[in-house]
C-alpha cells in the first residue's frame, strides 16, 4: 500500500527484518544449544559452535553491515539507478543461503559430531577418521547449495550493484551551486 511510497527504505529495512530473525535463531536458539554448562562440555569446538557462528556472525552483523551500506547507498545513488528487485533478490538469496547452509549441514553435522563426542569422546569427533568419513563429507558437500545461493545469489549481484552505480552519485549540494553558476540559473533568479 501507501506506507511504501513514504517510507522508502523498505528494502533496507528487509536486512533488519534479518537481524532480528537471525539474533534470535542464529545467536539465541544455537547459542543458547551450545552455552549450556553440560553442553558447552562435550560440544565445544565441534560444528554446534561453527554452525552458531555462522547463524549468529553471518546473520546478525551480517545483515546489519548490509543493512547499513545499502541505506547509505541508496542515499548516495542517483534514484534512477536503485533497483528494488536486486536488492530483494539479494536478500533472500543471502538469507535463505544462510539458512541452507545451517540446516543442510553444520547443525546436522554439529549434532552428530556431539553425539559421537559423547559416545567416542572428543578425540574420535575431531579426529580425520571421522570428519573424514562418508557421511560427514556428504553433509559437508550438502552446504554447496546454500553457499551456492549465498554467493551466485546474494554477494556477486550486490558487489556489482554498488560498484557499478559508483559513477552515478547525487551531486553533493556544493556541485549543485557550481552548476546553477555555470548555467546562469543564479543571474536568472536575481533579474
Amino acid at each position: 500500500g501507501d506506507y511504501r511510497k513514504q517510507f522508502g527504505f523498505s528494502e533496507v529495512f528487509l536486512f533488519l527484518l534479518g537481524v532480528n530473525f537471525w539474533n534470535f535463531f542464529g545467536a539465541g536458539v544455537m547459542g543458547f544449544i551450545i552455552n549450556l554448562p553440560i553442553a558447552n562440555y562435550y560440544e565445544h569446538g565441534t560444528y554446534l559452535t561453527v554452525n552458531h557462528g555462522h547463524a549468529a556472525l553471518m546473520g546478525v552483523y551480517g545483515n546489519l553491515a548490509l543493512a547499513a551500506i545499502l541505506f547509505c547507498c541508496q542515499l548516495l545513488f542517483k534514484s534512477n539507478f536503485w533497483n528494488p528487485r536486486i536488492i530483494k533478490t539479494v536478500f533472500w538469496s543471502i538469507n535463505v543461503g544462510l539458512l541452507l547452509m545451517v540446516l543442510m549441514d553444520l547443525f546436522p553435522a554439529g549434532v552428530w559430531q556431539f553425539k559421537t563426542v559423547t559416545e567416542s569422546g572428543l578425540w574420535y569427533a575431531r579426529s580425520n577418521q571421522f570428519i573424514d568419513s562418508a557421511g560427514f563429507q556428504t553433509l559437508s558437500w550438502m552446504r554447496i547449495l546454500g553457499g551456492a545461493i549465498f554467493t551466485l545469489g546474494g554477494v556477486i549481484p550486490l558487489t556489482w550493484f554498488i560498484l557499478s552505480r559508483r559513477k552515478n552519485l547525487k551531486n553533493s549540494a556544493a556541485e549543485m551551486e557550481i552548476n546553477k553558476l555555470e548555467h546562469g540559473e543564479v543571474e536568472n533568479q536575481m533579474a
